[in-house]
């Protein structure tokens, strides 16, 4: 929202029906006259700025500074929020986001997410400062990678399991790593966005398919590939340890011959799960790994 002719203030945010106003670096309580001027209601008993009973309580999307389009009841944003489209009811956008699209009710968009959607769904989360990321549809699933298209979740109380179990949300999630190998690279991580590790949920159990390769710097563009599927557990405090593993030579088409590679999937020293590039190369090389997880997130630590 532009300032006023003759005001050095504006509304900033709501929070829930109250007007918050900015000087454009701290947040302010407005005066009577300045909540009306901008077209709110002052309230005389509490002596503050709220949203006007005739007013659609949407006005939070013309509050904060951006070009907003919000449709439906109970949807709220915080901070700022520019660009960005709500369909549904009682969706929450934290704030600093940008480019964020949701269709849905209950959904949570928490702040820095930018360029990311929820297309469909109930009660699903963007997490703190993902980027290009996209959730399908499905009831609770939680996007905390980068670059990555979550599908789910789907939610299950924990009963219809043997024994004694929390209540578990599942769901499938899809991204590549990369990194560039030099002649002498070994044990390289792959990296995601910057990130030289797969970050994870606690409590959760992950069914990794990987598609693991090396692409040469020739003027062929020789690959080789290798598939592997890998079960992993990762504890309350975000440490994975291994389960089981089946791989596969799926690719061998020119050298450098990677069939004989071990397993590329590990825990580094501090217990995340990563992508290496084991071996060295004769020339340089990118490596790229196109992983799918099938995630099992348990609300706590699971006895079964």
């Amino acid at each position: 929202m532009k300032y006023r002719i003759g005001y050095s203030i504006k509304p900033l945010r709501t929070d829930d029906g109250l007007v918050i106003f900015t000087d454009g670096t701290n947040e302010i309580m407005p005066s009577q006259k300045s909540c009306v001027d901008y077209g709110y209601k002052w309230d005389k008993v509490n002596g503050v700025c709220v949203i006007n009973n005739n007013t659609n309580t949407n006005i939070a999307a013309d509050i904060n500074n951006g070009y907003n389009k919000i449709l439906g009841r109970g949807n709220k944003t915080g901070g700022v929020v520019d660009n960005s489209i709500i369909a549904g009811e009682g969706n929450r956008f934290e704030g600093q986001n940008k480019n964020v699209f949701v269709n849905g009710n209950k959904n949570l968009v928490k702040s820095g997410v930018f360029n990311s959607s929820i297309v469909s769904g109930d009660d699903n989360v963007l997490s703190n400062d993902v980027n290009n990321s996209t959730i399908i549809s499905g009831v609770g699933a939680i996007s905390i990678r980068d670059n990555e298209t979550v599908v789910g979740g789907f939610r299950n109380d924990g009963s219809s399991i043997h024994g004694s179990s929390p209540a578990f949300t599942t769901q499938v999630s899809q991204f590549v790593m990369q990194t560039i190998l030099e002649d002498t690279s070994t044990l390289q991580p792959l990296s995601l966005n910057g990130i030289n590790y797969i970050p994870t949920h606690p409590n959760s159990r992950i069914y990794l398919d990987v598609t693991y390769m090396l692409i040469g710097d020739d003027s062929k563009l020789s690959v080789s590939g290798r598939k592997k599927e890998e079960l992993w557990w990762v504890d309350n405090n975000g440490n994975a340890s291994f389960v089981g593993s089946d791989a596969t030579a799926i690719v061998n088409i020119t050298s450098p011959d990677i069939s004989s590679v071990p397993s590329f999937v590990q825990a580094n020293s501090d217990g995340e799960l990563s992508i290496v590039a084991l071996g060295t190369v004769s020339a340089k090389q990118v490596a790229i790994a196109n992983v799918i997880m099938t995630e099992v997130i348990f609300e706590s630590d699971p006895t079964i």
